[in-house]
């Protein structure tokens, strides 16, 4: 298919695997994996989407340093077009499982976050917004994201103090739904998306209800990316 994905339909199941290495987002690998989604919602038999990496990384992030060598008016191309990644995958007309097989950090772990059901594998692989650490606030479209998918009780510990959550830390804390055995991480995955299946969702209302539940995070992602002022 193409360098950075390796898309595979199972019945009616999309298996969308990033085989990029530490799969750090750059412009073109946002575009791949918005064409990727393109593709799984052409194909009306898919009813549930999976998404995984390989070996030690689900998404490590950004490229930073690819992306701060690029003109400004590309960077602000591979915003809108990362903020346009999230929000299809937040109001996707499937649900969407992330198998997080390894680390998820940063712009990384949002990804993650942005699907209906997180899966981790227990043995190694922390899920991380180090954002505090590399002295990047989150713009607003972002921060609304997080907070709409992550538990109140955590926004201290996740997001202004950076935690590296072990994938029992982020099951306990319930930021992410279940942890298992890496060995049988897609197994469970494939497993829950059958379940998923059964219930035939129509694609238009599954995303319209995603829209209306999520709706004050889409329209922060929707909108112009800005920032907090310092009151």
């Amino acid at each position: 298919m193409n360098k950075s994905f390796a898309l595979l339909f199972d019945g009616g199941i999309a298996i969308l695997r990033m085989v990029n290495g530490e799969n750090r987002m750059t412009p073109m690998f946002v575009k791949q994996f918005l064409g990727c989604l393109d593709e799984v919602e052409r194909s009306e038999s898919v009813k549930v989407l999976i998404t995984t990496g390989e070996a030690k990384f689900y998404s490590n992030g950004l490229d930073l340093q690819t992306l701060q060598n690029l003109p400004h008016e590309e960077q602000q191309e591979f915003s809108t077009n990362l903020h346009l990644l999230y929000k299809r995958i937040l109001t996707f007309p499937t649900p969407t499982i992330a198998a997080i097989n390894g680390h998820a950090y940063a712009a990384g772990a949002i990804l993650a976050l942005s699907h209906d059901y997180l899966i981790m594998k227990q043995e190694r692989g922390w899920l991380c917004l180090p954002e505090i650490k590399l002295l990047r606030p989150f713009p607003v479209s972002l921060m609304g994201l997080i907070k709409a998918k992550i538990p109140s009780t955590e926004y201290l510990n996740a997001i202004v103090m950076g935690k590296r959550y072990t994938a029992k830390e982020a099951t306990d804390t319930r930021v992410i739904q279940e942890m298992c055995p890496g060995t049988h991480l897609m197994e469970r995955a494939i497993t829950i998306a059958k379940e998923y299946c059964k219930q035939d969702y129509d694609r238009e209302m599954l995303s319209q209800f995603k829209n209306d539940v999520f709706f004050t995070a889409v329209k922060s992602i929707t909108d112009p990316p800005t920032f907090y002022p310092k009151l």
